[in-house]
């Protein structure tokens, strides 16, 4: 993966994560960044609040919410699903990769939920050598997909109305739930780098295309939840990522 390691569950990403807590400046001034064009931007005027927006997102899980890429401890999140309280009304995937989707059947079969994925990922969710599991000796599979999303569709679940943006590049038909100011961009960009495009299914020149017209597009402000690592935001990935500073430098 583009980052390595097992999806956290979301719930226990929410408590523990950095992206929950004030950031420390280790400087008087804000950071300049300096691009290859000469313009310069104090980090402090495109950073939101990101605090803030992981808090309101926080309040609004505590009761109901929605799975998102569940993906291995199964056992583990439906026990701190059941003692937190929660009501889950479904589980939401970015995409069919192994990884985000080996806690899908247990948790499915124990609350009975309804599974949305992007149209054209379904059968990643039961063929091992589709959603790359097969390649590590394992045979990862869900059930299948009740719900399948297109780009621009509309949907609210526990009461988030979220927006899809159709994001292939990393897997075939990769999608990212957008609610207000925050998005859930599964593995299409991360905190200083992208997902990956070396692995079957997945197409560089496609990603590329998908960052130019689906994340460069969006307002700084967007705060970005993806499936390993550290949250961030449009705005800090505009600046500091290496892959959507050289589609601005060629762009120029």
């Amino acid at each position: 993966k583009g980052r390595a390691g097992r999806s956290r569950p979301l719930l226990e990403r929410a408590e523990n994560d950095r992206a929950w807590r004030e950031p420390t400046s280790t400087s008087s001034q804000a950071e300049q960044v300096v691009r290859k064009d000469g313009r310069s931007h104090r980090r402090d005027e495109v950073l939101p609040s990101l605090v803030e927006a992981a808090r309101q997102t926080k309040r609004a899980l505590e009761k109901r919410d929605r799975s998102l890429d569940p993906g291995a401890e199964a056992p583990r999140l439906i026990s701190r699903i059941e003692s937190l309280g929660i009501t889950l009304e479904a589980i939401l995937l970015t995409h069919g990769h192994s990884d985000h989707i080996g806690a899908v059947a247990e948790i499915k079969e124990r609350f009975e939920l309804p599974i949305y994925i992007g149209d054209g990922e379904q059968e990643l969710l039961t063929d091992p050598l589709k959603n790359l599991s097969a390649a590590h000796g394992e045979h990862v599979v869900s059930p299948p997909a009740d719900h399948l999303l297109n780009d621009s569709d509309s949907l609210t679940i526990a009461g988030f109305d979220f927006s899809i943006l159709l994001t292939p590049g990393h897997s075939p038909a990769s999608i990212c739930y957008l609610h207000d100011k925050i998005m859930f961009c599964g593995d299409v960009v991360f905190m200083g780098s992208i997902g990956r495009t070396d692995l079957p299914g997945a197409d560089h020149e496609t990603m590329m295309r998908t960052l130019a017209e689906k994340i460069l597009t969006l307002p700084d402000e967007i705060f970005l939840y993806p499936g390993h690592g550290p949250a961030t935001t449009v705005g800090r990935e505009r600046m500091t990522n290496p892959f959507l500073l050289q589609l601005q430098d060629s762009s120029v």
